[in-house]
């Protein structure tokens, strides 16, 4: 039996042949039309990125007519050849762009953690002495310009001692005192200086005791000559001196409230004050006015003095007082 022979029809042939030369037309125009992809280029504003911060994100490169940004941090895509975007937190991101509907381009970026803004209006700083001696009155001066609240702390109590602006304080035990300040509750930020308080200074052994306030010493003089006799005799009858009343800190604070409280109606304070009343200044509630400016305008107001104490010619407490300190609250 001898073998099939197949021919191809000349009409399938035929068809075939136009259908090899339309896909190759094609193709050929798909390769000759086609985009090529553009080379480009991701700046940014910022050559550290933060958390937080705003940065500019811009495509340079030729033939680059839409570009669609994925920040790869779940936020919504945004289209644009330049764009901003902020990151919330550190880490690690994928930057997918879509350049002109078809082409890809991948960068990634490491976000920084973020850099604590520090505002120098808000820390606490501190002004004062840096030594005294025990029970010496010291003031301690806060130059915090936006503070508004103040803990201070004086090294002795373990507490907050005092919630005034400009405290007055006296310390009771010698050594180095830790100061500290606290301002708006922000405990992040904390003054802290070093306070040197030394014992009181010893009275020099060559000073001459004061006299009781009831006495007067007099000293005999034993003439040498006759003539010197009417002298002596003098000595003998001498006049007392009339007694110089200096207040301590009670009795001064006792008087004050008398003529405040309409008690007295005379002021009257011996040989206390250094100089004239007029011209004795008085720190209440860390405002320094005149004390007969103060008497006046506290006279027949009801007032607790909460703190008193002066400050004294020559340091000691049986000198007259140069200045008057007081803290005190109306009922």
């Amino acid at each position: 039996m001898g073998q099939k022979q197949y021919r191809i029809d000349n009409k399938v042939g035929l068809f075939f042949l136009i259908t090899i030369v339309i896909a190759s037309s094609l193709l050929v125009y798909r390769v000759m039309t086609i985009d090529k992809c553009p080379q480009v280029n991701v700046t940014t504003s910022e050559t550290t990125i933060r958390a937080g911060e705003v940065i500019t994100y811009q495509i340079i490169g030729d033939d680059v007519n839409h570009v669609v940004w994925d920040f790869g941090d779940n936020t919504s895509p945004a289209s644009g050849i330049t764009q901003i975007h902020s990151y919330q937190l550190a880490g690690e991101y994928m930057i997918r762009l879509t350049i002109n509907g078809m082409y890809s381009e991948v960068k990634n970026i490491i976000v920084s953690q973020s850099m604590s803004v520090i505002n120098n209006d808000l820390i606490p700083r501190i002004s004062c002495s840096k030594q005294g001696e025990i029970g010496q009155l010291m003031r301690f001066l806060c130059l915090t310009k936006k503070a508004g609240t103040y803990e201070w702390r004086f090294g002795e109590s373990g507490k907050v001692d005092s919630k005034l602006q400009n405290p007055m304080y006296k310390f009771a035990t010698s050594g180095v005192k830790t100061v500290s300040l606290v301002v708006n509750g922000n405990y992040k930020y904390l003054a802290k200086v070093d306070v040197f308080i030394n014992e009181p200074a010893k009275p020099s052994s060559k000073e001459k005791p004061i006299a009781p306030r009831d006495e007067v010493v007099v000293e005999e003089k034993i003439p040498e000559k006759a003539e010197d006799y009417s002298t002596f005799e003098e000595m003998k009858v001498v006049n007392k001196q009339p007694e110089t009343v200096i207040f301590n800190d009670a009795e001064l604070k006792a008087s004050i409230m008398s003529y405040i409280t309409g008690k007295s109606t005379k002021i009257h304070f011996g040989d206390t004050f250094c100089s004239d009343l007029k011209e004795i200044g008085i720190v209440a509630n860390e405002k320094v006015i005149k004390l007969s400016s103060f008497l006046d305008q506290m006279r027949g107001q009801k007032i607790e003095i909460r703190r008193f104490s002066t400050k004294r010619k020559g340091g000691l407490e049986t000198g007259c007082v140069e200045q008057v300190i007081v803290e005190y609250k109306k009922r």
